[in-house]
């Protein structure tokens, strides 16, 4: 009894005090707030920009328009991806995805040039790239050569005067080699991926005063090589082409609005190393 009663006075007392009555609305308020965006999170909407994104994504891929049963199919597959999405989401799935992570990153870098295009590059501006851009548009050096492969410079010097005596026998000679024999108009950086930046630059710089003739040894990284130039080609001044030129500029100012749009960004956050502890 006496509880009963000592309750209902606490009660009375609440029921009394405005500031209870106050923290009590507050707290229907918030009730209602979050019922309704739960209830909003389960909602999918289906709208018309929606439909006709779906079926510009299948035109693109298929290379026809969907048709009605297809566009059905497409939008159950979409509510399907968003309500796993929505439940993934909310179960805190992609908190520490390092794939969802890099997407999202991707995505956001993507969105740092923005969306409006640059006003296309005069022929002056495209000259101006081209000239500064020299280097990519030029031809590099290429050379053809034919080579006897021995694993020592001593049986390299004999293989050597063997075939000047006797060139057609250059098959004939030396020892087996796990590459090719001959090859045929490939650049320096080519030859120093294949035998080794030392060989391929001073076969370069031997090639244009050989000829046809038989020479060498050079060492590559495999052993030593008596060489014979097949063709020498030097390196070939760039044609200006504005399609491509204009191409590369684009892709050059995209990068540069991409660096300057990340620098601005990367400012306003301060970075913490701490010890872990």
């Amino acid at each position: 009894m006496r509880i009963d009663a000592a309750l209902r006075r606490g009660v009375a007392a609440v029921l009394r005090d405005r500031l209870s009555w106050f923290f009590l609305a507050g707290g229907l308020i918030f009730l209602a707030d979050w019922g309704l965006a739960q209830r909003e999170t389960r909602v999918i909407t289906i709208d018309p920009p929606l439909v006709a994104k779906l079926a510009v994504q299948w035109e693109a891929q298929i290379r026809r328009p969907p048709t009605a049963q297809e566009i059905d199919g497409l939008i159950a597959g979409y509510i399907r991806e968003e309500i796993l999405m929505r439940e993934a989401v909310a179960l805190g799935l992609d908190a520490d995805d390092t794939i969802v992570r890099r997407r999202l990153a991707q995505k956001a870098e993507f969105l740092l040039t923005g969306e409006t295009p640059a006003d296309p590059p005069d022929e002056a501006t495209l000259r101006t790239f081209f000239d500064t851009h020299a280097d990519r548009y030029a031809s590099p050096a290429r050379v053809g050569f034919r080579h006897v492969f021995v694993s020592d410079e001593a049986r390299a010097a004999d293989v050597l005067e063997a075939l000047r005596a006797r060139p057609e026998d250059w098959r004939a000679l030396g020892q087996p080699f796990i590459l090719q024999r001959a090859y045929a108009d490939r650049t320096l950086a080519e030859l120093t991926e294949l035998f080794g930046g030392d060989f391929a630059a001073a076969l370069f710089a031997a090639a244009p005063e050989q000829g046809e003739g038989w020479f060498g040894p050079l060492r590559s990284a495999y052993g030593w090589h008596v060489l014979a130039v097949s063709r020498y080609t030097p390196p070939q001044a760039g044609v200006f082409e504005a399609e491509r030129v204009a191409a590369d500029w684009n892709e050059a100012r995209r990068r540069d609005e991409s660096e300057t749009a990340w620098q601005e960004l990367r400012a306003r956050y301060r970075v913490r190393f701490t010890d872990g502890q």
